[in-house]
């Protein structure tokens, strides 16, 4: 069928701007009848449906249209594209001659999310693809708008409806917002600032650092900034970002008197960028898979090789230590073997330390040590623990944090050739899977307990039972044990076994022996199996068996080398060997090790002293009170502009951040929470009465004012949304009106977020608390409506518009809260400001009772007392004139004495406490 298809375009836009009059005038009868009858709303509902059923009618046929011609453009003429808009064009009839048959992607929009750094792009895309687009209506303009922002960018136009009138004015929001080359390029600086750092040599982190540090000073040269001009500052900035061996390789190159240019910084890093990029490459190895692996895809395929890729079959697997078809991680053989020997092992078999297998990557991607997550595996983890020592040459340095050692070990030196050997056993442990555990333990007949690494704790995973026991050592130096567990002890030759309580402490000694020691004269005796075959090799001991489990490992046989003062003792756990090995060429001194420990289930032994001490550093409350800069400001403005009226007021200024802050549209979004309210109000009656009953005390106290909106002109103005907020359990005050200053505006910005936060003023609640319970005769009060005893500059009032009727019949009225109001961000230092400023003034009449303005005041609650009635009567007298100097009244008096309580203007205000 022959369609104009202008006409139905036109009756489209004919059919919209007609919807956009019958929806005004339809939300202005809702309005002014808010009850209105189903057949009202009946006839909402049918009018919107034959819109949209015309409105999509005519999408139809101007769709089908546009099909159409784009057909016929593809088959007839090789000269035009359509070129295609992500979100957007569905009215698009006008299509760009193209120069190729070359179909191009999709344009898609950037979705700007409020990041100044990106705000540059998303506007040049966003004006060339939707804004200067004519074929576009205000209203998809807006959509598309809307569909390409987030975050703190949507939130600035958030309250604006999506109409054709209000798009222009989103869009210059928008850039009011984020065209701020000064913010810009504080942005981009920043972002130059807080580079990350390249810790590890690589082509792709360089790239990347390189790439971004251009963007961003291309970014600040379109600011009309000029970063080469930095010069050293620059410089520095990048270079502390790259890892050692470029660094090393900058400097080399840079000029070694003059100072370097950035220009040539960049161009060093882009040569170094494609040689680690080449020399990665070239280190690539490619493996060629076996000819009995299927193929996958079509034949000519077999003949390309698999980069970093390998395959092997179950069988294919062999132990590098024992030759079995079993993993190094299985192997009986390795895991019997204490740590040092583990390391020396794979160190022979050019293992990787991390993965234990063999590669060519330095880099291997295997987890690391799960105990301290350094490059090593936790089969190899090797704890090195702090001898307490007087010769430091022979500290053993360790990157563990410092924390109580348990002396174990006391050092005695002596310059004897003689070396002690104290004996030592491998045990197995049953963790919580009844697996095996391999473990080292020291055989300790002087222990009254039984002793567990927390290392080894961790390994075993057994559940833990909370004790506190006090353990000490040599010199009565002690430590507590928080926590303890019950293992399964095995033996490694016998079927012995036994289920022993260990006590869990972070470390339990040094390395057993401290250094190696020499049997090269010592013959150890044919078919006897030792319970620690690496006797002579310092270990780590995982374990220490006390007293209770020493004697029932005991066998009767024993052997004694007499030369060296040498005793082979069998046990449960194997031959264990102790004694004094003589050694001529020992001439450096040795520390004697003494294995000694008493356990105690109170805390008698620990040092009391330095526990109070600690107590007490921990508890200590800090006198100086430390200001951020913004909390400085508030002072600082507080304090220039506080006056008091003929009455003795105060009248303080709402602090800004900046005066010359402008804020957006607030009238939209309050009537909007008003009309929410209403209808609230219509469900619950109750509420309702409560509410007028509030805001009639509120305007016959004079706390705010009826603003005559037909004379005045004010673009400096901002309208609190309030609503209700129930106390039930308040004997005073069920309701209070409470009021929204966090609510933004159509430029995005709310009253709270452009006003200044004031400091804490007043003392800890928990001093208050501490010194109140020192009085013998208490008092307590509340100023009544303390924030609205302290007058708004009348300058200011109009930052605190708000709507108000009693009921819906009433014309929409618009008042000024005249005081400090509750929900502003500085109104609490506004009050207790004025709090203390007014005790500071009258100090000098009355010094206790501003003290204890200054000292026992909670916001505006009053918690203190004295030792004597006297004082006590005095000082609520003096309580009462100053405050009232100012406009405060105090109410609500409790006591624990009668007497205080007489001759109150309320007696029925006041409590007596037992």
């Amino acid at each position: 069928e022959d369609i104009d298809i202008a006409i139905i375009k036109a009756r489209r836009d004919k059919c919209e701007e007609l919807w956009r009059e019958y929806d005004k005038v339809q939300s202005e009868l809702e309005e002014e009848m808010p009850n209105m009858s189903e057949e009202h709303e009946a006839y909402r509902k049918e009018f919107e449906e034959l819109y949209f059923q015309a409105v999509g009618e005519c999408e139809k046929i101007i769709n089908k249209s546009n099909n159409v011609m784009i057909r016929h453009n593809e088959n007839n003429a090789d000269n035009y594209e359509k070129i295609d808009i992500t979100r957007s064009l569905s009215h698009n009839d006008s299509y760009m001659p193209k120069s190729s048959v070359v179909k191009l992607a999709a344009i898609n929009i950037p979705v700007f999310s409020g990041d100044y750094k990106d705000w540059s792009t998303f506007n040049d895309m966003f004006m060339a693809l939707v804004h200067t687009n004519d074929s576009l209506s205000p209203v998809q303009k807006f959509f598309y708008l809307r569909s390409s922002i987030s975050g703190t960018a949507a939130n600035v136009i958030q309250s604006l409806e999506t109409t054709a009138k209000n798009y222009e004015t989103a869009w210059a929001t928008l850039k009011t917002r984020y065209s701020n080359k000064k913010v810009l390029a504080q942005a981009h600086t920043k972002a130059l600032f807080d580079l990350e750092a390249i810790s590890i040599e690589s082509s792709i982190k360089l790239r990347q650092l390189t790439d971004t540090i251009i963007a961003h000073m291309n970014a600040l040269e379109t600011l009309d900034q000029n970063p080469k001009l930095w010069g050293s500052l620059l410089i520095h900035l990048v270079t502390t970002k790259l890892d050692s061996n470029t660094l090393t390789e900058w400097e080399m190159e840079a000029p070694k008197t003059n100072v370097a240019s950035i220009d040539l910084l960049i161009t060093f890093l882009q040569k170094r960028c494609q040689i680690l990029e080449a020399v990665e490459l070239a280190m690539q190895i490619n493996i060629r898979p076996p000819s009995n692996i299927p193929k996958k895809g079509n034949n000519n395929s077999q003949n390309k090789l698999r980069t970093t890729s390998a395959y092997f079959s179950a069988n294919d697997i062999k132990c590098f230590v024992c030759k079995q078809s079993h993993t190094i991680y299985k192997c009986p053989t390795f895991l019997d073997m204490s740590v040092p020997p583990r390391i020396q092992k794979v160190t022979d078999l050019n293992l990787c330390k991390i993965c234990l297998r063999i590669h060519f990557d330095k880099n291997c991607k295997f987890k690391k040590c799960f105990k301290c997550n350094k490059a090593h595996n936790s089969l190899l983890h090797l704890v090195k623990i702090i001898n307490e020592s007087n010769n430091k040459d022979n500290e053993v340095k360790t990157n563990i944090e410092p924390e109580p050692i348990i002396t174990v070990t006391a050092h005695a030196y002596h310059n004897y050739n003689d070396q002690i050997i104290l004996p030592t056993a491998i045990v197995r442990v049953i963790d919580n899977n009844d697996l095996p555990v391999i473990c080292r333990a020291l055989l300790d007949s002087g222990s009254q307990s039984n002793f567990i690494t927390e290392d080894m704790a961790q390994l075993l995973c057994i559940k833990r039972e909370k004790v506190n026991c006090s353990v000490s050592g040599i010199q009565l130096s002690s430590h507590i044990a928080r926590t303890a567990i019950t293992i399964k002890l095995t033996s490694r030759f016998s079927d012995y076994q036994n289920e022993i309580n260990c006590l869990v402490l972070s470390k339990l000694t040094s390395n057993i022996p401290i250094k190696p020691i020499d049997l090269h004269n010592l013959k150890i005796p044919d078919g006897i199996e030792l319970a620690d075959p690496l006797f002579t090799q310092p270990q780590k001991i995982d374990m220490i068996l006390g007293a209770g489990v020493f004697f029932d490992l005991l066998c009767q046989e024993q052997i004694k080398y007499d030369p060296h003062k040498f005793i082979f003792q069998k046990t449960q756990l194997g031959w264990i060997v102790c004694g004094c090995i003589f050694n001529k060429k020992l001439t450096t001194e040795l520390n004697t090790q003494i294995a000694l420990f008493t356990l105690s289930n109170t805390e008698d032994d620990i040092n009391i002293g330095k526990k109070i001490s600690k107590f007490w550093e921990l508890e200590e409350c800090s006198s100086d009170k430390i200001y951020t800069l913004e909390e400085i400001k508030c002072k600082n403005h507080f304090e220039k502009t506080v006056t008091r009226d003929i009455h003795g007021r105060f009248v303080v200024k709402l602090p800004f951040r900046d005066s010359a802050v402008k804020l957006g549209d607030s009238r939209s979004a309050a009537l909007r929470r008003f009309k929410l309210l209403e209808r609230r109000f219509s469900k619950d009656p109750i509420l309702h009465a409560q509410y007028v009953h509030f805001m009639q005390e509120y305007a016959s106290l004079g706390h705010m004012e009826l603003v005559d909106t037909e004379h005045e002109i004010n673009t400096n103005e901002y309208f609190l949304p309030h609503h209700a907020v129930e106390k039930l359990d308040s004997v005073s005050t069920k309701l209070r009106v409470v009021f929204d200053g966090s609510c933004r505006t159509s430029n995005g910005l709310s009253l709270n977020e452009v006003l200044l936060k004031g400091p804490t003023v007043q003392q800890e609640l928990v001093c208050i608390l501490a010194r109140f319970r020192t009085h013998y005769y208490a008092l307590s009060a509340d100023i009544t409506k303390m924030y609205r005893q302290i007058w708004l500059n009348e300058k200011h009032t109009n930052y605190q518009k708000i709507f108000w009727r009693e009921n819906p019949n009433q014309p929409l009225s618009t008042y000024r809260l005249k005081t400090v109001t509750y929900g502003t961000t500085p109104a609490s230092y506004l009050a207790t400001g004025c709090l203390n400023r007014l005790a500071d003034e009258e100090f000098n009449n009355y010094p206790v009772a501003c003290e204890a303005i200054i000292t026992d005041f909670c916001v505006d609650d009053y918690l203190g007392g004295a030792s004597t009635k006297e004082t006590a009567l005095q000082l609520r007298n003096d309580l009462i004139k100053v405050t009232r100097k100012a406009g405060f009244e105090l109410r609500k008096w409790v006591s624990n004495d009668k007497e205080l309580l007489n001759d109150m203007p309320n007696e029925d205000d006041t409590q007596l406490l037992d």
